[in-house]
């Protein structure tokens, strides 16, 4: 059985993760995800603290853009954020990671160690792996 950890170190989707500070602009956050990318970012706690506190999707941004006003334009993400995240750890199976993606009806599931998000599960990397040779 596949689990986090294994399409982790086998190189098969899991990106590193890409992050921004619950501080920043969600114009920001955006061009953040179009530079590298990814559909989502861990929300981190500051520059200096990489505890997760959320995370941003572009559903997210694109809801928010579609309610933008010229006062909202710029906003931090903590405004936006998804604070309660669904996550899995190393152990998780894929599997587990799939019922989540379609129960919670997300794409991205964070890998978190002690609070700090380690990886990146996106239901396209799942996807990938199913047609790649057994991890």
């Amino acid at each position: 059985m596949s689990t986090c950890e294994t399409i982790k170190n086998s190189g098969l989707g899991v990106r590193e993760v890409a992050t921004i500070t619950r501080f920043q602009r969600v114009t920001e956050a955006a061009e953040i995800m179009s530079d590298n990318c990814v559909g989502s970012l861990v929300v981190v706690a500051d520059y200096d603290d990489d505890t997760m506190v959320g995370i941003v999707t572009e559903r997210d941004i694109l809801k928010w853009l579609s309610q933008a006003t010229p006062e909202t334009y710029f906003q931090n993400v903590d405004k936006i954020m998804i604070r309660d995240v669904v996550s899995c750890n190393g152990k998780t199976s894929l599997d587990e990671v799939r019922k989540l993606m379609k129960n919670h009806d997300i794409r991205h599931v964070p890998i978190v160690r002690h609070g700090i998000a380690v990886g990146m599960l996106s239901a396209r990397d799942l996807l990938g792996q199913q047609f790649s040779p057994a991890v």
